[in-house]
């Protein structure tokens, strides 16, 4: 879908960048650029470490992931956290994360259409953008700030003690879970990005420490 509006994009922004990251087919996408002749607006980066990452946001204006299917993506925390305004669509979780016309937009799968709508309408409207910024930046602190992590830990372990051991093997239960998911590894991304990020909102600035050592 992304490739299908970056021609309408660059006929009003001929100098538009849309870089793409992951360990999808690069090759086939490069190729795809190249028969629709947008190559020279497109940066495949292919996989990218959590420094790298971190890099690409701080070059990046708006976060889009126009998903069809969709559990509680990570990357989309990850673009809150370092204060993007987030595109995306009206699946799985997403809806939880983003807040139409607060901190993003979403929309159906599929509506090309509209998705070049939105990008434009950010494009256009810096203080819609900067609003939209702040707003994932607060929000991220809100779901995974220092404070809130430590008080879900120490609410599930004061149930560990209250429940015994049939409790305690549910909780084993879910650690390894998240330990699956890279728990500790999405805290101290979002953490960083936050930290990175927190001082371009000067008024609400504060100092956030990591609760996960890399």
């Amino acid at each position: 879908d992304i490739l299908d509006i970056i021609p309408l994009v660059i006929k009003e922004i001929p100098d538009a960048k849309f870089y793409f990251a992951g360990d999808g087919d690069v090759e086939e996408v490069r190729r795809l650029c190249i028969r629709k002749g947008i190559e020279k607006n497109v940066i495949l980066s292919g996989w990218l470490d959590k420094d790298e990452l971190l890099d690409a946001f701080k070059n990046t204006a708006i976060f889009i992931l126009p998903s069809y299917q969709e559990c509680f993506p990570v990357s989309i925390l990850e673009a809150m956290a370092a204060g993007l305004p987030v595109i995306s669509t009206k699946v799985g979780g997403i809806p939880e994360m983003i807040e139409d016309g607060v901190n993003g937009f979403l929309i159906e799968p599929g509506k090309t259409q509209e998705l070049y709508k939105k990008v434009m309408e950010l494009v256009k409207d810096k203080n819609l953008c900067n609003r939209m910024a702040e707003n994932n930046i607060e929000k991220v602190e809100s779901m995974f700030g220092l404070a809130r992590i430590r008080g879900m830990f120490i609410s599930e372990y004061e149930n560990i003690m209250l429940r015994g051991r049939k409790s305690q093997n549910r909780f084993m239960w879910h650690a390894k879970r998240l330990s699956c998911m890279s728990f500790p590894e999405v805290i101290y991304r979002i953490h960083k990005a936050i930290n990175a990020n927190f001082g371009r909102f000067a008024a609400r600035r504060s100092e956030i420490k990591m609760f996960v050592k890399p």
